[in-house]
């Protein structure tokens, strides 16, 4: 599949519907950005068991959704 041009800016807000349009948009505002983090061996591994006990029909925004709600 071919990739659309870059035409979300970061200050955009970009309406993505479907699955590939989530993906779209994110590769859109993704591309030219770098980020450098360091993550502790302690840290991946909590964040990796946690993401394995997520139940894989969730999507990304069910998650946060319960996240904030946990959090608030």
């Amino acid at each position: 599949m071919a990739r659309k041009p870059n035409k979300a800016s970061q200050d955009e807000t970009v309406k993505a519907k479907s699955d590939e349009d989530i993906h779209e948009a994110f590769l859109q505002i993704t591309d030219q950005r770098t980020v450098t983090a360091s993550i502790a061996p302690e840290s991946r591994i909590v964040i990796r068991d946690f993401l394995l006990s997520v139940d894989g029909d969730k999507r990304v925004f069910e998650v946060l959704s319960a996240l904030e709600e946990a959090f608030s």
